[in-house]
């Protein structure tokens, strides 16, 4: 799946560096007083879909950073978040799901793995393209809790 990755995953990862990693590490064994998704963020370069766990040292937030243009990319759940407050989160993965092509459009599918005390939660990240701009780039971000 990563062989047509478009500019904004391309960007996105080398950029990235340590970053998520460092926040994900900050949020070990962290209790989650809130958890929610919201949909549209508008950031300065484009919207997303983000997933927000409200711990004791700030929010720590996961999306797609790999916009591009013509693309539609979101995050979808079935699971019941509020099941995951006063757990304790443990770690986040990606596992690459694939994709699904009609006649005219790509419809890429990845699972992000919250892993918790509890269990895990699975966040559904999609990027429905042409073809041409491919990939993702799901990062984490840690926040305070005033920045929201």
């Amino acid at each position: 799946m990563d062989m047509n990755l478009g500019l904004g995953v391309m960007i996105s990862r080398l950029g990235e560096g340590n970053t998520s990693a460092k926040a994900v590490r900050q949020a070990q064994g962290k209790l989650i007083h809130a958890i929610s998704m919201h949909d549209n963020v508008e950031d300065p370069y484009h919207y997303h879909d983000e997933l927000r766990l409200e711990l004791d040292i700030g929010v720590l937030v996961f999306y797609d950073d790999g916009q591009s243009c013509c693309e539609h990319r979101y995050m979808h759940t079935d699971d019941d978040l509020q099941s995951f407050v006063g757990a304790s989160f443990i770690s986040a993965e990606i596992r690459e799901v694939g994709e699904k092509e009609d006649n005219w459009t790509v419809h890429e599918i990845d699972f992000l793995l919250i892993h918790t005390t509890i269990g895990a939660l699975t966040i559904e990240t999609h990027n429905e393209h042409n073809g041409y701009y491919g990939g993702f780039s799901v990062v984490a971000r840690l926040r305070e809790k005033s920045g929201e």
